[in-house]
């Protein structure tokens, strides 16, 4: 890739030991990002007064706070994209990172998957082409709050080996997503030969992948009664047949099962924004 087509990134973090260790870690990202590593905040206000800089990841424990740093600079420079880099999950969890309008990637990540994150901040900056609209989202400080039973259902699913079981009763707590899994997963689209009952025997039929964009979307679309005269239900059932067809289609062409479920979660967001 040539570099004019590198995108600049600077990451910063708390001390030079933690500096090193990221350019040791990310150098096989050199080919796709033009990546600068900072030791505290001095260093990086100095990097980025030269200008240029396209995406900043913050450590979120940088003295005077992460997240504040990059609140002060997506404020001066409106189509900054912003990361913070977090400790743990623990730390996330404490820290209210799910309340702050920037992704969040742990420090132990592994370099591919920051490089994704990147990526998807990036192409979802690059949607943004208005700078009237940039500027007015960089100047949002909190996204709407998540119900408890969500990010407790989220927080078992993220889990290396989650409890499909444990996934079940969370959902069977919830009278609408029980019901709605139901009916998906007795429906035409999934032809089982008998009916499923309950949320934890519709759990191991979904499979994680899919009761995470399931509970995903049932949360987007809860937020709202209607938009003009369209019925949400209406447009939630559409993204759900488009989802599951994209993952037949990526399955038929015989790719990776993380394509397919990929593919189903395309499917079924297609239509969020519009």
């Amino acid at each position: 890739m040539a570099d004019a087509a590198r995108k600049r990134v600077l990451l910063i973090d708390t001390t030079p030991k933690m500096a090193a260790g990221w350019r040791h870690r990310i150098q096989d990202l050199s080919d796709r990002w033009e990546i600068e590593v900072a030791t505290g905040r001095e260093q990086a206000e100095e990097i980025l007064g030269r200008g240029g800089v396209d995406l900043v990841a913050a450590a979120l424990d940088l003295p005077g706070g992460g997240a504040a740093f990059l609140d002060a600079a997506t404020e001066r420079q409106p189509g900054l994209v912003g990361i913070v880099l977090i400790d743990d999950l623990a730390e996330e969890q404490g820290a209210g990172v799910a309340d702050l309008p920037y992704h969040a990637v742990p420090k132990s990540c592994h370099p591919e998957d920051l490089n994704d994150v990147m990526l998807r901040a990036q192409a979802l900056a690059s949607l943004l082409g208005d700078a009237r609209l940039k500027k007015s989202i960089a100047q949002i400080r909190s996204l709407p709050t998540l119900p408890e039973l969500y990010r407790e259902l989220m927080a078992e699913l993220r889990k290396e080996e989650p409890s499909l079981d444990r996934v079940g009763e969370i959902v069977s707590r919830d009278l609408g997503m029980t019901a709605k899994m139901l009916k998906l997963i007795n429906s035409a689209l999934f032809a089982l030969p008998r009916e499923v009952t309950t949320p934890a025997e519709a759990v191991v039929f979904l499979g994680v992948e899919t009761v995470k964009a399931l509970a995903l979307s049932l949360q987007v679309f809860s937020q709202f009664k209607f938009v003009s005269t369209l019925s949400v239900e209406a447009l939630w059932n559409h993204s759900w047949v488009t989802g599951v067809l994209a993952k037949r289609i990526a399955l038929s062409v015989h790719a990776p099962k993380a394509v397919a479920d990929q593919s189903f979660i395309s499917g079924l967001l297609h239509d969020v924004g519009k």
